[in-house]
């Protein structure tokens, strides 16, 4: 039977005394020699013999020498084998959430995903969004998330080494401030925006932006573009503060008080479901397929007459 006392012994056998073992272990060398006195009296034969130049494995210590690296190993890789079944009969998926990706999509998907495998587990856990959360996103999905909720682009989710899983499209949308001139309107166009500021996400951060870009930058260049890094409460906070346009979706109309989300005329949308690592594990990509299919029987349901 594997007990501490096995990895004692090895490191005592290696090192060739108490005292070293002792440090080794970062315990007392008085600690040691107690371990490997009631390791001999529970197997009933000496392990070493004592001699003022250090400890010399008897030939039973031999013997268990070789023995016990196996029980260790062997001991080693059955923990490791519980430790998966126990992820095969509950499997725990962390889901990052954050204010601008509410947690509320999984209150709708959640008992239909558990119907469908009871196994699994919610665990959501909440980041904030950064540049340097977008630039460390292949690390972080796989420490600290198995799966993030929240809007993207999927070309340049491709570019940064990351994959995603899309449940729908969302069209995009004008967060307006309650003091622009512009608030109170059940629609917006472009020709609308003209004379004033747009807060447009920074070049590059995807593709569907950049496609807003150029058509404002061709065709109505009395929009003033406004450049920011990344969507976060402080983007709100500077479209309230300077009485300016922002770029937004539907879902983030409750992201600020001072705000109101305006239908824009545009053909511009996002994709809204799941990044994750290019290669999760399977118990990621069985929850994947599992929430796709929640997500489109939940739609069958919300559309019916």
């Amino acid at each position: 039977m594997y007990s501490h006392y096995l990895d004692t012994f090895i490191c005592v056998a290696d090192c060739g005394s108490f005292s070293k073992a002792g440090e080794a272990m970062f315990i007392s060398a008085t600690a040691v020699m107690k371990q490997i006195n009631q390791l001999e009296s529970a197997l009933e034969c000496p392990l070493f013999v004592r001699t003022s130049h250090g400890l010399i494995l008897t030939e039973a210590g031999k013997s268990y020498y070789h023995d016990a690296k196996v029980m260790i190993t062997y001991a080693q890789e059955a923990q490791k084998r519980a430790k998966q079944a126990m992820r095969r009969s509950t499997q725990v998926i962390r889901i990052g959430v954050s204010a601008l990706a509410p947690a509320s999509v999984l209150t709708s998907l959640w008992p239909r995903i558990q119907r469908m495998n009871p196994q699994y587990r919610l665990e959501v856990v909440h980041f904030e969004n950064s540049e340097k959360l977008a630039q460390n996103l292949p690390i972080e999905l796989k420490t600290e998330y198995d799966v993030i909720l929240t809007m993207h682009d999927e070309g340049t989710t491709r570019t940064r080494g990351i994959s995603s899983t899309v449940l729908c499209t969302i069209p995009l949308c004008c967060a307006v401030p309650q003091t622009h001139p512009l608030a109170g309107r059940k629609r917006l166009t472009l020709r609308n925006m003209e004379g004033g500021e747009l807060m447009l996400i920074r070049k590059g951060w995807g593709s569907e932006m950049d496609r807003l870009r150029a058509d404002i930058e061709k065709n109505h260049s009395g929009i003033q573009i406004c450049d920011f890094q990344t969507y976060s409460i402080a983007t709100f906070n500077e479209c309230v503060h300077n009485n300016r346009l922002l770029v937004a979706v539907e879902d983030w109309k409750d992201v600020h008080p001072l705000i109101e989300v305006i239908p824009v005329e545009w053909p511009y949308e996002m994709s809204f479901g799941f990044i994750h690592a290019q290669k999760p594990e399977q118990h990621v990509l069985d929850f994947l397929a599992a929430a796709g299919r929640a997500y489109r029987e939940y739609e069958a349901q919300e559309h019916q007459p």
